[in-house]
């Protein structure tokens, strides 16, 4: 059951990592490079990195998990 419901959430963060990188790349092409490191954007950024680094830590928490099942 617990390792189902991490699977949902990070299944919904994929999502949701996926919408952020569409949005700053929507950005990007709007904005040149200037208006582009505004400070809307700049939250952006690190709202994309806090989520690869939780991707990362998602991963290895599941292939620890998955391996402890074996």
């Amino acid at each position: 059951m617990h390792q189902q419901n991490i699977k949902r959430f990070y299944h919904a963060f994929m999502k949701l990592r996926e919408f952020l990188n569409a949005e700053n790349l929507i950005n990007q092409k709007q904005y040149n490079s200037k208006l582009f490191f505004s400070g809307i954007s700049c939250k952006l950024k690190v709202i994309i990195s806090l989520f690869v680094f939780t991707e990362k830590s998602l991963n290895i928490y599941l292939n620890n998990e998955s391996s402890n099942l074996h």
